[in-house]
C-alpha cells in the first residue's frame, strides 16, 4: 500500500473511521456466531455491517469465508473499488 492509495482509500472512507458508538444486538451477533462458526467477536462485526449494508474489510481468512457471501474484503479489494 502506497501513501497515496492509503490517503485515497480513507478519503473515500472517511466516514467510517470518525469516532461512533453502535449498540449491536448481541442475540442477533450470537445467532450469527453459532450460524457461521465465527467468534463472539467477529460475529458483533458482522451484525454491524449488515445493519449498516457496508463491507466489511479484515484479512481474517475464516472471517472472509464463513461472512455473508460478498460482505467481506481483503483490503486490496476494498481499495480496488476506490479505484
Amino acid at each position: 500500500l502506497t501513501p497515496e492509495e492509503s490517503t485515497k482509500f480513507y478519503g473515500a472512507t472517511r466516514a467510517i473511521f470518525e469516532p461512533v458508538e453502535s449498540d449491536v444486538d448481541l442475540g442477533w451477533a450470537l445467532d450469527e456466531a453459532n450460524e457461521r462458526q465465527l467468534s463472539g467477536y467477529d460475529a458483533q462485526y458482522v451484525v454491524l455491517a449488515l445493519e449498516r449494508q457496508a463491507f466489511l474489510v479484515t484479512e481474517d481468512k475464516k472471517l472472509i469465508r464463513n461472512a455473508p457471501s460478498n460482505m467481506a474484503l481483503t483490503l486490496e479489494q476494498a481499495l480496488k473499488l476506490t479505484r
